[in-house]
């Protein structure tokens, strides 16, 4: 979805009010409750605006570090774990249906070579074999 339309969508969901049919169940949060609500009104929004769960926190990720300064992390999806650290008051756990959300903020200092290069970065999928951490396995 481009930009433009992603904002059009955003401002009709707030203007109409459509997302909030979803109830989002805050199972741990150290912010304030306005921050709370913008978290959980950003996903409702991004569940209907995105497919994809990469797209969904990228959309929170960048609100965030937008409304609230740099660094901000989120991670949502069925299956994962977690181990953080994060600043006070900047973090949140809470689910929407089936997917979980986890928004928090850190402080790190910036390296601003590897800021530069990190568009150019892909991940890909593998699996490293317990003692043979040199094969990709397809």
């Amino acid at each position: 979805m481009d930009n433009e339309k992603a904002i059009r969508f955003e401002l009709e969901c707030r203007r109409t009010g459509n997302f909030h049919d979803t109830v989002a169940d805050v199972q741990f949060s150290t912010m304030p409750r306005h921050m709370e609500r913008e978290a959980c009104t950003l996903a409702a929004m991004s569940i209907k605006l995105y497919h994809l769960e990469h797209d969904i926190a990228r959309h929170l990720k960048v609100s965030f570090d937008k409304d609230y300064g740099p660094d901000w992390h989120c991670v949502c999806g069925k299956h994962f774990g977690s181990f953080v650290t994060f600043e006070p008051e900047c973090f949140i756990y809470f689910r929407i249906g089936t997917t979980a959300f986890m928004l928090f903020k850190t402080t790190t200092r910036r390296l601003p070579i590897i800021e530069q290069h990190l568009e150019n970065i892909i991940v890909t999928p593998r699996t490293i074999l317990a003692g043979n951490t040199s094969k990709n396995v397809e």
